[in-house]
């Protein structure tokens, strides 16, 4: 899998095709089943490189500034965009206290990417905040 969309767009990795021989590095870093012979039922695991994956790698970073952009154009103003945020990655409104922590989140980082001198800073914060959501329990587990 590359950090670049396909002439179909994204795909998801359950549907590209895959060698035996060949295992593709991202599915090993969320524990791949063996696939000698095929695997029929899964065991739940949870390997240390998957929240370090999710943390650090540059496509989660690229998607996440993507999601942003793509929210802020569904949405105008902080509250609307955060609560779309929470609805499209967690499946769910943000409860009034992560609201009022979010937002005030948003605002602190906007702060500080003025103060730095950089561009874009309501869409920087805001890929901020999409990336926390990302790498929440809300999104990795299904209650």
């Amino acid at each position: 899998m590359t950090g670049e969309p396909g002439e179909g767009g994204w795909r998801r990795s359950v549907y590209i095709q895959q060698r035996r021989k060949h295992m593709m590095t991202l599915l090993e870093t969320f524990d791949l089943p063996a696939m000698n012979p095929n695997c029929v039922t899964r065991i739940n695991s949870t390997v240390v490189q998957q929240p370090l994956f999710l943390l650090h790698d540059k496509v989660v970073h690229n998607l996440t500034r993507k999601l942003a952009t793509d929210l802020q154009k569904e949405a105008q103003g902080i509250e609307p965009v955060v609560k779309l945020a929470f609805e499209r990655i967690v499946n769910r409104p943000p409860t009034v206290a992560e609201l009022k922590q979010t937002v005030a989140a948003m605002k602190g980082l906007e702060a500080e990417y003025t103060k730095a001198g950089k561009d874009g800073q309501r869409n920087k914060a805001l890929a901020e905040v999409c990336h926390a959501l990302f790498n929440s329990a809300a999104f990795l587990y299904i209650d």
